[in-house]
């Protein structure tokens, strides 16, 4: 039997619980060796190094300002080694437990996730662990705290199955649905990497789909999660849960990438240009004729179409949109063409419903091209050098219109779409209407 972790909730729940999250964010942030310890855990902080470029870095990295980043440095100075860097976390956990009961009732799940929650799962997840007592105390103000008592603890499982996990029995991944569920019922989200070692729980943002009934017995939803403490983002924009109806899109990625535009805007060039002549050899093989200063120019203008006359929110929505329909039809394909196991399959099929249904269409066949052509290069399976030999086409026609048009370029995608063949059972992608019909306008309506 498939375990499935849903809550249902009314929209107007939903609601007050994330605006309940945001409330007290400011007033209890994380305590600072903690934020000191989540980061030596995720890097290695050079505390010696002023260097403007190295200090932007981390900046971006972990989501801090610059002065954030020097009261880090100097809290650093202050301890002598790793090992008393962990008794310190240990003490303020211990500090924060006795410290929960004086904040207010308003203010406690804020205070409980960033200065309890979050550190003890970290020290779980590298094998650092508070004692029996200190352990069952934290399980049990979870379970009071976020009010959910019928999952049998799932702070509690999650825990043992990760200590378990690290004595050599198998890990399921269904303890971390469990706990998700219950954190996703308050607004929150734990992204948990056992191999990497990191715990990092975001707040939920938006929802750009809720138990989007798909079938009979499968549901979608769509995050948006934000960090609420200095982490490492995740690796990539967005992904689909492995196991559960969710879809997750990081915000925390978008304003960056609106930075890479505007550079582009400024410069005329896109950030990542062709520069290895390598690349004319590999479109000569697939009968292009494409020198790489057109490479160069086709990619500036596809963003350029899309991006150049409009704010930098509506670029970031724009983006935010692209990721959510991409990672979005990773979870349809998985319902609904389960026989589609290729993972060179899956993104061209992602890549290309992204580019349909995307508010800018071109930006994302730019996107697409760059995918798909790393493909081919690892494969060199004809399919793909196909499918790259056409979106290179179909983007060197777009940018030479002197009106460029949307629709045009989704129907082209379209037929494109249609037209493709998988690499492994030379079977047609599944049909789109019900995803236009039903995610499409509902991602829309919630993205703005």
């Amino acid at each position: 039997m498939k375990l499935k972790y849903t809550l249902k909730r009314s929209a107007i729940t939903l609601f007050i619980s994330l605006l309940f999250v945001s409330c007290g964010e400011a007033q209890y942030k994380m305590k600072l060796p903690f934020v000191a310890y989540n980061m030596l855990l995720q890097t290695s902080l050079e505390i010696s190094n002023s260097d403007n470029e190295y200090i932007e870095f981390l900046e971006r990295s972990f989501g801090m300002s610059e002065n954030e980043i020097k009261d880090v440095f100097d809290y650093l100075r202050t301890v002598k080694s790793e090992s008393e860097l962990k008794k310190s976390v240990t003490v303020e956990v211990y500090r924060s437990l006795r410290q929960l009961d004086e904040v207010s009732k308003k203010s406690r799940k804020e205070y409980f996730v960033n200065n309890i929650l979050a550190p003890y799962l970290t020290l779980v997840v590298n094998r650092s662990y508070l004692g029996s007592d200190t352990e069952t105390e934290i399980c049990k103000k979870f379970e009071e705290i976020f009010g959910v008592t019928d999952f049998n603890n799932a702070l509690q499982r999650l825990v043992e199955a990760t200590e378990n996990y690290y004595n050599g029995v198998p890990y399921s991944i269904d303890n971390l649905h469990l706990m998700n569920a219950v954190l996703q019922y308050n607004g929150y989200f734990l992204n948990y990497d056992l191999d990497s070692k990191y715990a990092n729980i975001y707040r939920i943002s938006k929802y750009l789909a809720s138990n989007i009934q798909w079938g009979n017995a499968n549901e979608i939803t769509i995050i948006q999660i934000k960090r609420i403490y200095p982490n490492v983002l995740p690796p990539a924009k967005g992904y689909s849960t492995i196991g559960t109806n969710v879809v997750v899109v990081v915000e925390d990625y978008f304003p960056m990438l609106v930075d890479v535009y505007r550079k582009e805007l400024k410069s005329m060039h896109p950030e990542d240009e062709y520069m290895d002549f390598k690349y004319q050899k590999i479109w000569e093989s697939i009968g292009l004729e494409i020198r790489l200063e057109d490479a160069n120019r086709i990619m500036y203008e596809l963003s350029k179409i899309d991006f150049e006359n409009i704010e930098d929110e509506q670029i970031e929505l724009y983006l935010i949109t692209q990721t959510a329909i991409h990672e979005a039809k990773h979870k349809v394909d998985e319902y609904d063409n389960p026989r589609q196991l290729l993972s060179l399959d899956n993104e061209v099929s992602a890549h290309l419903t992204e580019a349909i249904y995307s508010g800018s269409p071109h930006d994302a066949l730019r996107s697409a091209i760059q995918r798909i052509e790393g493909y081919y290069i690892n494969t060199r399976n004809e399919k793909l050098g196909y499918l790259l030999k056409q979106l290179w086409n179909l983007a060197s026609a777009h940018v030479k219109l002197s009106n460029p048009n949307n629709d045009l370029l989704r129907k082209e995608l379209f037929e494109i779409y249609t037209g493709y063949r998988t690499i492994q059972h030379s079977e047609a992608l599944i049909d789109l209407s019900k995803f236009e019909k039903i995610l499409v306008p509902e991602i829309w309506k919630n993205i703005k």
